[in-house]
């Protein structure tokens, strides 16, 4: 049985005071990091791809699952996009972690964070 951690990445854009924020959120630890506003949901996506990487450096587990709701960032790494600067900097690190022996699987899903409210509502079994 393959037991995996689980990180969530989170974004938030506020149009309206011209902020985002980008977020990696794990069981027990958490990156976060304010970008500009002038962002684009897909650079706030590729920022909290590299912020769960950070994380997983950290861990001392080795199975990971990343969940995500940016698709365009997905797939920019999924069709190795390099010459944005973000794409190479996780598939360098991407690599380094597979060749380290850590396990990273990208999973995307769509709307993570009503997803995951509608799961903690749930009563556990």
């Amino acid at each position: 049985m393959r037991v995996f951690k689980t990180i969530i990445i989170y974004l938030h854009m506020d149009l309206i005071n011209n902020l985002s924020a980008a977020a990696a959120v794990g069981r027990n630890v958490s990156k976060s990091l304010r970008i500009s506003g002038k962002a684009s949901i897909f650079t706030a996506g590729l920022v909290a791809l590299n912020l769960s990487l950070d994380i997983i450096r950290r861990s001392k587990y080795t199975k990971f699952a990343i969940f995500s709701d940016s698709l365009s960032s997905l797939l920019a790494i999924h069709n190795r996009q390099l010459q944005t600067g973000y794409v190479l900097k996780f598939i360098t690190d991407y690599t380094h972690l597979s060749n380290s022996g850590k396990t990273i699987v990208l999973i995307w899903i769509l709307e993570v964070m009503r997803v995951l409210t509608r799961l903690l509502n749930q009563p556990l079994l």
